[in-house]
């Protein structure tokens, strides 16, 4: 075999070595118009707004791709609601914290009885006396959702339901979701409490017309107003709190 015919062959091989290469690297890469990276740079699928960006590097491996803008001309962006794959999305209080005004947190314990997505509130307002001229409140702020981009929960009409009831002589607490981007209480309601249990059900597809507005979901609260609740006491509990197709 001749020299020439040497370097054939290894320029044959090494195309087909670089071909495997690329084909596995592509495997690996998820696909950017189906992609979602919050502006954070992990990239997930079908979530949000996605920056269109030249000079930008990317990793992947086989759980996700990430994009560093550090050094890119961003040219635009796309903005794609997500993609929703289940009929059933639990909102876990994995990540909940205590915030309050005017209002001892000890007067207000939260914790997850069972399952994740079931929240009791022990609460003790025995001591706690009127006084209308004050803003005071107690609650905790659920932010382990789903994802942050509510639209598509709006458009295919799913609901947020759970199951909710009292121990005790508590009379009510308020539930308040959050686009904290735009300052808005995109939605408020008032909770009467009883011993017997009752359910709760958001259909989503409501606000259908104000749609934009759920691009951004950043909190679901449970929140008590001691003016509503002075000298009452006793545990609330919210149970299977879902995100559930109509």
């Amino acid at each position: 075999m001749s020299m020439m015919d040497c370097f054939n062959v290894i320029a044959g091989i090494s195309s087909i070595i670089s071909l495997l290469i690329s084909i596995f690297v592509a495997s690996k890469v998820v696909k950017l118009s189906n992609s979602n990276n919050n502006n954070a740079g992990v990239i997930q699928t079908g979530d949000g707004v996605q920056k269109i960006a030249k000079e930008n590097s990317v990793i992947a491996d086989e759980g996700a791709t990430y994009y560093d803008y550090r050094e890119a001309t961003i040219l635009g962006e796309i903005d794609e609601p997500p993609i929703l794959t289940e009929s059933r999305y639990p909102i876990l209080a994995d990540e909940s914290y205590s915030y309050s005004e005017n209002v001892a947190e000890s007067l207000c314990k939260m914790i997850t009885p069972g399952n994740a997505n079931n929240y009791c509130y022990i609460v003790d307002f025995s001591n706690i006396t009127s006084k209308p001229e004050m803003n005071r409140w107690i609650g905790y702020t659920i932010q382990s959702l789903p994802m942050g981009d509510w639209r598509t929960f709006v458009n295919e009409n799913y609901a947020l339901e759970f199951q909710y009831m009292e121990d005790g002589n508590i009379q009510c607490i308020n539930l308040e979701i959050t686009n904290a981007s735009i300052g808005k209480k995109l939605c408020r309601r008032k909770l009467q409490l009883s011993s017997e249990e009752q359910k709760f059900s958001l259909p989503l597809g409501k606000y259908i017309k104000s749609v934009e507005d759920w691009k951004s979901v950043n909190e679901i609260c449970f929140v008590f107003f001691p003016e509503e609740c002075v000298g009452q006491k006793g545990s609330v509990f919210i149970t299977d709190v879902v995100l559930v197709k109509g």
